[in-house]
């Protein structure tokens, strides 16, 4: 029998040190889900779903295009108010139109009371919907109507917990808050952020906050699977005005550089400068969770996005989906373009362009806006900021988090829980910044074609969803409370 070198036992210590180098995973951390435990209670769903259905209808009538907010809050004000439930208004003092609506009910002394959060604003619609938007439809068990989604929809499920709460005279330990704000999709300056500059003592004594963030996606990652999102992180915002100078000039006789030009390529290097992949520590747990989902060798892979071994590989494939490119890159999208109103043979002497930079967490906005002002000036081209958020984040590892996990995979067949790190951004930010724990989830199931609902034409909710909703929405915050 061969003898054994010492060069020969140092090779595979080597080999071992290496293979288990290679085969380590970025991430081993599972959120473990709490057990639903039995209330005592038994609530009616099947009034609550009538009624929850027939406040979204109403909702859905009035139009808050960005404005009119207080037309939902007085009818959100009046439900409270029949149920006996204390609310308090807060009018923003340069928009009367501007109103937030608070609505709690739970005990006086609270330290970690629930913020059940949405929005009352909604975007533009086109005219080329199926049915009016803000004339709501229910057809063949969808509700069509602008905010349907986004997030009329949530703000009547979340009234329906308070309301089917309030009802059973429920003990809960601490208080749970029903608040309806205005201005998110604008920016928030007269909704959240308002109130917790201006009155941060309308919010002692809760910890967490429930908005708009993520969704369950039905039959992903594959068909029967559920999956879902629950968003603790958000990308920061910098939006940039950029505008580029120059002489104008005939057309037919074009200098080397002019405003067009300069404009066109400065963007291509804004974008090559800021388009880079960065795996996050946020977005490991969501795609751990993911891997669960599959066999090997994509179970394997998923696990192990920071191995420069395999890293390449896999991130390619991810970034394939705008989604999960989004959640791996800082992404740079030109969202406006404008020149004066010249001839066609007119070279203009300025060019503009609105840019939206998505940051993700760990970057830093001011940072990178005084790197593009200096890129900028070789290109002669000024630069100047018209928004700006951070990124912000919140730990999964809490009770509400597991508590999320444990009621959705009770009531959800085959269903998957994960920490979402978003793409946009929502009110939760401005909360985040003040210390407290949010996450996202409007607990219902689409599918991913449906996401593209969001904001598009002919946006709808099914009444399942909205069923499903009012459901998990209550037991979430009711296992919170035993």
């Amino acid at each position: 029998m061969a003898k054994i070198q010492r060069h020969h036992i140092y090779l595979f210590l080597a080999l071992v040190i290496v293979a288990r180098w290679i085969l380590k995973p970025s991430y081993v951390e599972t959120i473990q889900a709490n057990p639903v435990r039995d209330p005592g209670i038994t609530i009616d769903f099947v009034s609550l779903y009538k009624e929850g259905v027939a406040h979204l209808l109403k909702l859905l009538a009035i139009p808050t295009v960005r404005k009119d907010e207080n037309k939902v809050v007085d009818y959100l004000n009046s439900v409270f108010t029949k149920e006996k439930i204390k609310t308090r208004l807060v009018v923003h003092p340069e928009r009367k139109d501007k109103v937030s609506l608070i609505a709690e009910i739970g005990p006086v002394n609270s330290k970690e009371g629930i913020i059940l959060m949405g929005h009352t604003d909604v975007v533009e619609a086109s005219d080329s919907w199926m049915y009016p938007p803000f004339n709501p439809k229910v057809v063949d068990g969808r509700i069509y109507g602008r905010g349907s989604l986004d997030m009329k929809g949530m703000l009547a499920m979340e009234m329906m917990t308070l309301v089917a709460l309030n009802r059973q005279n429920f003990p809960l330990k601490n208080k749970i808050m029903f608040l309806a704000a205005p201005d998110e999709e604008s920016g928030g300056v007269y909704g959240v952020q308002y109130l917790l500059d201006k009155y941060p003592e309308l919010f002692n004594g809760y910890k967490y906050v429930i908005n708009e963030g993520g969704f369950g996606i039905q039959n992903f990652p594959s068909k029967g699977q559920s999956f879902f999102n629950v968003q603790v992180a958000e990308k920061g915002v910098l939006g940039l005005e950029i505008t580029a100078s120059g002489s104008s000039g005939h057309a037919s006789m074009p200098p080397k550089h002019y405003s067009t030009v300069s404009l066109m390529a400065f963007i291509q290097k804004v974008m090559s400068e800021y388009n880079f992949v960065k795996v996050t520590d946020q977005v490991l747990p969501f795609f751990n969770e993911l891997s669960m989902s599959f066999n090997f060798p994509n179970s394997f892979l998923l696990r192990r996005l920071r191995n420069p071994v395999f890293k390449q590989f896999i991130i390619n494939k991810l970034t394939e989906r705008n989604t999960m490119n989004a959640m791996l890159k800082n992404t740079v999208a030109v969202t406006a373009l404008s020149t004066p109103a010249n001839g066609v043979n007119v070279i203009p002497d300025h060019a503009s362009a609105i840019l939206d930079i998505r940051l993700l967490p760990g970057e830093n906005s001011q940072a990178i806006f005084e790197d593009i002002r200096k890129m900028g000036r070789y290109y002669n081209i000024e630069a100047k900021r018209i928004s700006d958020s951070e990124p912000t984040e919140t730990t999964a590892n809490t009770p509400l988090f597991k508590t999320i996990k444990g009621v959705v995979h009770a009531s959800i067949p085959n269903s998957r829980v994960a920490p979402y790190l978003s793409p946009g951004a929502t009110d939760s930010r401005f909360f985040r910044e003040k210390g407290f724990i949010c996450y996202g989830i409007i607990p219902i199931l689409i599918s991913l074609e449906e996401v593209s609902l969001l904001h598009g034409t002919d946006e709808y909710i099914t009444i399942n969803n909205v069923e499903m909703g009012i459901n998990l929405l209550t037991q979430i915050v009711l296992q919170m409370n035993l």
